[in-house]
């Protein structure tokens, strides 16, 4: 998305815009993800306040069963943009990277990076299709939310020495 700061007019606007981001999954599968994009931009003399809330959703797979899943994404972050004049950086040390300069001439800013880097750190390690999902069974490879395996797990030799030792104090 891009802002034309020469198309403000006010201390105050309001901006929104529905875009499309492309985003891998734990697959390395890319998924579109759909965006709804709404932004206040607030003036004060050549420093402009920007905050953006982004609600998406992806379409991808439970991480444990492999079903598809829409998950909701929703973040937000804000920005400080100086056009022209002496840059203004100085200022604002904690927060150097939300803070652009634009250039005396330059009018206009793409917040696509901004905007794609939000989204990736909203994006769940584990994304799971409900709370309580089972996953697959190891040895035959079905979805245990859905039916039970039969199958005869091999039990570890050595936690039979930690079975009988526990036997033992719980009397």
């Amino acid at each position: 998305m891009i802002i034309d700061f020469e198309k403000l007019t006010g201390t105050e606007d309001g901006l929104s815009a529905d875009e499309t981001f492309h985003v891998r999954d734990f697959q390395g599968e890319e998924n579109a993800v759909p965006c709804r994009l709404d932004i206040m931009v607030r003036r004060s003399g050549d420093l402009y306040y920007l905050t953006v809330d982004i609600l998406g959703a992806l379409a991808t797979f439970c991480h444990k069963c492999l079903d598809p899943v829409h998950h909701r994404l929703e973040t937000s972050f804000d920005l400080v943009v100086q056009r022209g004049g002496a840059n203004k950086a100085e200022e604002f040390e904690e927060a150097l990277e939300e803070y652009v300069y634009l250039p005396a001439g330059k009018h206009e800013l793409s917040l696509d990076a901004h905007i794609y880097e939000n989204l990736i750190v909203s994006i769940p390690m584990q994304i799971l299709c409900r709370d309580d999902c089972k996953g697959l069974c190891t040895e035959c490879g079905v979805n245990l939310n859905l039916e039970t395996c039969n199958c005869v797990r091999e039990t570890d030799h050595r936690r039979h020495i930690l079975h009988k030792l526990k036997n033992r104090y719980d009397r």
